[in-house]
């Protein structure tokens, strides 16, 4: 349905359709085990639905409080849609209630992780389970050799050839 609505074209549309099904990386989620991030997927193509083809806001924010439900990390993803609707959909109010409640919602969720972490000894030793990112926050330079590991660039492009790379050819979505 998204498809069609945006490219008004039906065999482009199903196109796009039959890659998103042959992707592995799409199709390795449901072969183990059933994890959030299978519900926060679908969660996000529905809000996006809801959201920008049908203006059916009442249905984007059941789905928004829902997918922050759904795991810690949730509340990223859903803020950088709140950016999308800022600079793309030009939704500023839904755009700005979407990061504000996305914030709050991972603070929340950090600070009781984190609080869990100190708690028990088992993240203790390493300085709690964000001690990593927060050692490395202030060195771009770590990040930028991590990027450019060969086992990283592989990564990628394992996951960019199945799709035949197509969200490089919109770099304003990106």
């Amino acid at each position: 349905l998204i498809a069609k609505n945006r490219l008004r074209h039906h065999g482009i549309a199903l196109f796009v359709a039959l890659l998103m099904l042959l992707d592995p990386a799409f199709g390795n989620v449901n072969l183990d085990h059933f994890y959030p991030e299978t519900w926060a997927t679908a969660s996000f193509v529905f809000m996006f639905y809801f959201a920008v083809i049908r203006s059916r806001w009442a249905w984007y924010y059941v789905l928004l409080g829902l997918t922050l439900l759904m795991k810690e990390d949730t509340p990223l993803v859903a803020f950088m849609f709140a950016l999308y609707l800022l600079v793309i959909e030009r939704r500023v109010k839904h755009a700005a209630i979407t990061a504000i409640t996305s914030l709050a919602y991972f603070g929340v969720s950090i600070a009781l992780i984190s609080y869990f972490a100190r708690t028990y000894s088992v993240f203790q030793e390493s300085g709690g389970q964000m001690g990593g990112v927060l050692t490395h926050a202030l060195q771009p330079s770590f990040y930028a050799a991590k990027f450019l590991e060969p086992t990283f660039l592989k990564y990628l492009f394992d996951l960019g050839s199945p799709i035949a790379f197509l969200p490089i050819l919109s770099p304003h979505v990106l």
